[in-house]
């Protein structure tokens, strides 16, 4: 025999009335001898004949039944015969302690004499070797555990089985021999069965869980053997539904359900297992009956079905609520949403909701409450452009925030004012584990040194930066038309559009205004070619002396529209303009002559104002004047005549000469019913070209009100619409301009 427990344990071993360890088991509670120090102890015996056993039990039997005699007749002396018959007897008080030791040891007589004869009819009638064992552990703290192993020449080493143990079980407490007598449980009954674990009551997707199934018959006894027919089932009861559990808010999203496995461990109870992968809330169904009780419900008839086709066999509690919570968060699983997943604008910060993250586990439950760290990293997928015109390295890698929601939910912001490409590289950072040969509570590792970061589903995101819109400071032009040209020659260059942060452009929609100065004002063209980039065009007709150069200003200039601000979250880049130019500068002064600083100066969309007896200036009712500055933009190739009508007078200047005044010492047509005066002048436009617009008004007293038409044979008469003016002030010179250009 081969005996395993614990160091501190001390333990007695006696078997076939030889003390075989400690000398003598005692009772456990610390009377008799023992063992300790070690976790191994072995010890030998020979097992006799079952003839020479059991004739040395049934002497030993008679022996004890002697004993057993005597005892009971002491019990009776001492009590005066009230204990006929072996009744359990508490004495009245304490001092009959006599008596209680009489009875102790009639008792241990009578039960070792029943237990010899048992021996001894098992060897004689059966031919089957009992022998009486008593083993005693008495434990100290910790973890307790106890194996008992045997072997001999013909059996291999092995744990002494539940099989080979025998216990005695009498029927009478008469002195005559008592026959075993086991009483059967009568059939399972579902209702009575019962069912413990905590697998009963919550668990978590992704891990298996258990509980135990305990069969009964009506009278509440365990099953002590197997066969049953053992069964649950769980559906999930809730769907996209706010639940309290646990004092935790928790939505559940989804339908689902699943079965457990039983192994029947044959004493009448039942190990259930199951793998749930869907979180939610669930009615889990218990059911036992034999096979006669027909098929296994249909799961997918629902949960009505189940219950109506297994009524009758829920054991008690069924059915169970069970709450299976969502599992750890898995990189792989978790998910991302928001529009600056996959765009962004140069120079503004993403916004909150712009990115967020859903934390999942393995199973994509989403995950309630917080607590998990991510990392983002906002990397450049393609070289990037110089910055600046003179060029620098590329930004590096732009490190994200993330902000923790406590729902679950990370919201994530990022910044860089480098248009392009990129790759938004979400990570969750995880900390498995340590490995198995550091479960030793003894040894330390590095936990940072184990800490990987998993890319989310979906990560990285391509995300693409859009420039800002175009910002004349940083635009710039290329090529050699920009420093010189060929009299009678169509010279051209590239204008190339920037945001402020030095970002080219990549389409188009920006207006430029180009103009030479010199020995004669040119007009250039310039064309959109719908990437950022703009071809720009001129032809200078004055012909140098042979040998010669002419000597232009050239100015190109970013008409932005009325519309232009700087971009803001709430105003992202949609990388075009739309409305066309929104209007012209107007700028009131309280004098006629339009001298000094003005009064006011705001964004008009027409020149086409009818103040009356009312203020042209917040101070200035009369004697005030007013000048509107711009570029006005021809609709088509054509001449284009302007019509001003005015009171009291106006002029209209176009590239800074005069083409119409309404002026009455000009010869314009007068209508004296109004008051209000008309000039006409016509200028050759061509389409999409830009042409610098000034109108400037007096008033002196009474009414006072100026409109500017236009008309061609093409285009019908109509006040000039905002859409073909933009404002002086939101004009500006790109860089380098004005160029200073060299015509041979």
């Amino acid at each position: 025999f081969t005996i395993t427990t614990q160091p501190t344990d001390t333990i007695s071993v006696e078997i076939d009335g030889q003390a075989m360890l400690g000398g003598g088991g005692g009772d456990g509670e610390g009377e008799g001898g023992g063992v300790s120090g070690a976790t191994t102890y072995s010890f030998t015996m020979a097992f006799p004949s079952a003839a020479t056993h059991g004739e040395t039990w049934r002497i030993k039997a008679n022996e004890a039944y002697v004993e057993s005699a005597k005892a009971k007749a002491t019990v009776d002396k001492l009590s005066n015969g009230t204990l006929n018959g072996g009744e359990a007897w508490t004495p009245d008080t304490t001092t009959q302690t006599e008596l209680k030791a009489a009875y102790r040891a009639w008792l241990d007589a009578k039960n070792y004499a029943a237990k010899t004869a048992a021996v001894a009819a098992a060897a004689s009638q059966s031919g089957v070797v009992l022998v009486p064992l008593v083993m005693s552990l008495r434990h100290q703290t910790g973890h307790a555990s106890i194996k008992v192993e045997w072997e001999s020449v013909s059996m291999a080493r092995t744990e002494l089985a539940s099989t080979e143990l025998y216990r005695i079980l009498p029927i009478s407490d008469k002195e005559s021999v008592g026959w075993p007598l086991y009483v059967e449980p009568s059939p399972t009954d579902p209702p009575t069965s019962t069912a413990v674990g905590t697998g009963l009551l919550s668990a978590i997707a992704g891990v298996t869980d258990h509980f135990t199934v305990e069969a009964r018959d009506t009278f509440g006894n365990l099953r002590l053997k197997g066969g049953d027919q053992v069964s649950s089932v769980a559906t999930q009861i809730v769907i996209g539904r706010t639940l309290s559990t646990d004092n935790e808010q928790s939505t559940y999203l989804g339908a689902g359900s699943f079965t457990t496995d039983v192994i029947d461990a044959g004493d009448g109870t039942y190990n259930m297992s199951y793998y749930p992968i869907i979180a939610g809330v669930y009615t889990m169904s218990v059911l036992v009956g034999t096979s006669a009780t027909g098929p296994a419900p249909h799961l997918d008839l629902g949960y009505s079905n189940i219950e109506e086709a297994t009524a009758g066999s829920h054991i008690r509690g069924s059915p169970f609520k069970v709450v299976i919570h969502p599992g750890a968060t898995f990189g792989s699983t978790c998910t991302a949403f928001g529009e600056n997943t996959y765009r962004a604008d140069a120079g503004i910060a993403t916004p909150a909701g712009g990115v967020t993250i859903v934390a999942r586990d393995k199973h994509s439950n989403v995950r309630p409450g917080g607590g998990d760290e991510f990392v983002v990293k906002l990397v450049p997928v393609y070289p990037q452009e110089p910055r600046t015109m003179t060029g620098t390295a590329p930004d590096p890698s732009f490190d994200g925030s993330v902000t923790d929601n406590g729902d679950g939910t990370y919201s994530v912001t990022y910044y860089t004012n480098r248009s392009g490409t990129y790759d938004l590289m979400i990570k969750l950072r995880e900390t498995p584990s340590p490995p198995h040969h550091l479960d030793d509570p003894t040894q330390t590792y590095d936990a940072e040194a184990l800490e990987s970061d998993v890319h989310i589903a979906g990560s990285p995101f391509r995300v693409y930066v859009l420039p800002q819109l175009p910002s004349a400071s940083t635009s710039t032009a290329s090529g050699a038309g920009s420093r010189y040209g060929y009299t009678n020659t169509t010279t051209s260059f590239t204008v190339h559009a920037r945001d402020e942060y030095s970002n080219l452009l990549d389409r188009g929609g920006a207006e430029w205004y180009l103009r030479l100065r010199g020995p004669e004002v040119v007009r250039g063209v310039v064309n959109d070619n719908g990437d950022g980039e703009y071809s720009a065009a001129y032809t200078p007709t004055i012909k140098a002396q042979p040998g010669g150069v002419a000597n232009y200003s050239m100015d190109v200039i970013l008409a932005s529209p009325a519309s232009f601000t700087t971009l803001t979250a709430s105003q992202p880049n949609n990388g075009v303009w739309s409305g066309g130019g929104g209007g012209l500068t107007a700028s009131y002064y309280t004098n006629k002559g339009l001298q000094g600083e003005p009064l006011l100066t705001r964004i008009e969309k027409q020149v086409n104002v009818n103040h009356m007896y009312g203020a042209v200036a917040p101070s200035a009712i009369d004697h005030a004047s007013v000048r509107w500055q711009g570029y006005v933009k021809a609709p088509v190739s054509d001449t284009i005549k302007f019509e001003l009508v005015a009171n009291d007078g106006a002029d209209l200047l176009i590239d800074g000469a005069l083409v119409a005044s309404s002026r009455t010492n000009t010869g314009a047509d007068r209508n004296h019913e109004d008051g209000t005066s008309t000039g006409w002048g016509s200028v050759v436009m061509e389409q999409g070209v830009l042409y610098e617009i000034e109108v400037t008004s007096y008033e002196r007293v009474g009414t006072s009100s100026v409109v500017l038409f236009w008309q061609s044979g093409r285009t019908p008469r109509s006040v000039v619409p905002p859409f073909f003016l933009y404002p002086q002030s939101t004009a500006a010179h790109i860089h380098g301009s004005p160029f200073d250009v060299a015509v041979f």
